[in-house]
């Protein structure tokens, strides 16, 4: 089941504690709903029509941008 929350393209770096001498693998980079929503947001914006349609909030596309992440998340998840 994917949540949205796990790593989209996972980068795997390895720090090193300097106070306990330990070194930790981190995970760093967008989640896949940040990702699917940066896609969505990019696709929202380029079809923007200036002569019909010449200003998009702001708010309204990062709204929709997320809606439309968490339902593709949804639909992923669904049993085929």
């Amino acid at each position: 089941m994917i949540t949205g929350n796990e790593p989209a393209m996972p980068a795997k770096v390895d720090e090193y504690d300097n106070f306990l001498g330990d070194i930790t693998t981190n995970t760093t980079g967008l989640t896949i709903r940040q990702k699917f929503a940066a896609m969505a947001m990019q696709g929202i914006l380029s079809s923007c029509d200036p002569d019909n349609n010449p200003f998009i909030s702001p708010v309204d596309c990062a709204v929709q941008s997320v809606k439309c992440a968490d339902a593709l998340i949804n639909e992923l998840n669904k049993q085929p």
